[in-house]
């Protein structure tokens, strides 16, 4: 229960102005919406970024973790101008103001993947030994896939990075393997861990019971608390439309009609999935760092339950920032 909730005094007239001004916000029925609440999350997140730049951190993974989270920033300001629509007149040939759907879903779904990796590696883990594990595979897998780059006759300084990289590799390997946690697994659920390593592959969780697991982006919402049913086939339809697929084609053909533009209804279902986990991030870095719930405080009552809306709609109160939201009650 949120205490300060109850030192807050709205008449039911500001009650009323209030739920006039949220209700557009909680539907996102149109892009000018969309623009406007996706404003809100880029204002707070980057409020939350200045404030908490300097704060002090304890391991490389809670400041890489502060890197992760102002990559949202960008992100969302790349979605934003996506939504502004492009058009085009070179004085032969003119192209009317349109969204390409494509282009937005492909930036969601990176959001999408952004979250899950946030998730997987930052919030879920619960021990130290869990967070060194999680955090270092998935240092493994990308150092890994950089060293694809290696080649024949390239310069010396890419090389001695690839070397110090492939040095780093060696140590995160055994800084997993010297952990009790480890050491305390079965042969099945080393093995896990130790394809993971040899598979470039850091989506895997470690549970109550030590049981490790691995994980398609599809299915680790559910990890993290989301309780929406159709998240199971959302990265399906991203993937469907952020990639070069048939079914994109199909939709593509018939998206632009003047009668029925259908590319502004597309673009509007995917922000509200854009919402989620921009909501989400927010309250779990909140849960991360809680010096960071002092800023979220300052914004306005109003920004304080649109920035939850979408994380509490999607995983229930008990993931809620905040309570309130119960002034609109």
């Amino acid at each position: 229960m949120d205490d300060s909730l109850f030192k807050i005094m709205i008449s039911k007239q500001q009650q009323k102005e209030l739920r006039e001004r949220c209700l557009p916000l909680f539907i996102v029925n149109s892009i000018p919406d969309c623009i406007q609440l996706i404003d809100k999350f880029i204002s707070a997140y980057l409020d939350i970024v200045v404030k908490h730049n300097y704060d002090p951190v304890s391991t490389r993974a809670e400041a890489d973790s502060r890197i992760a989270f102002q990559m949202f920033v960008t992100k969302a300001l790349s979605i934003k101008k996506i939504l502004q629509g492009v058009e085009y007149d070179d004085g032969n040939n003119h192209l009317n103001r349109i969204i390409d759907p494509t282009i937005l879903i492909t930036l969601i779904r990176n959001m999408f993947e952004s979250l899950c990796a946030f998730e997987l590696v930052y919030v879920l883990p619960n021990s130290a030994d869990k967070k060194l594990v999680a955090h270092n595979l998935y240092q493994i897998a990308g150092m890994k896939y950089r060293q694809r780059f290696a080649y024949d006759g390239m310069k010396p300084e890419h090389q001695l990075k690839l070397d110090s990289e492939k040095e780093d590799i060696e140590e995160c390997t055994k800084e997993i393997k010297d952990t009790a946690l480890y050491n305390s697994l079965d042969s099945k659920n080393k093995s896990i861990i130790e394809n993971a390593i040899r598979n470039k592959n850091f989506q895997i969780f470690i549970d109550k019971d030590n049981k490790v697991k691995q994980y398609g982006w599809g299915d680790i919402p559910l990890l993290y608390g989301v309780k929406l049913s159709f998240f199971r086939n959302l990265y399906t339809y991203f993937s469907l439309n952020a990639h070069p697929s048939y079914i994109s084609i199909l939709q593509f053909k018939d998206m632009f009609k003047k009668d029925n533009p259908e590319f502004v209804q597309l673009a509007v279902t995917g922000m509200k999935s854009c919402f989620v986990f921009l909501s989400i991030c927010l309250a779990d870095y909140i849960r991360l760092f809680p010096q960071v719930m002092k800023t979220y405080e300052s914004f306005s009552i109003e920004d304080q339950i649109l920035l939850n809306f979408h994380n509490r709609l999607a995983r229930g109160e008990e993931y809620s920032i905040s309570d309130k939201w119960k002034l609109l009650d």
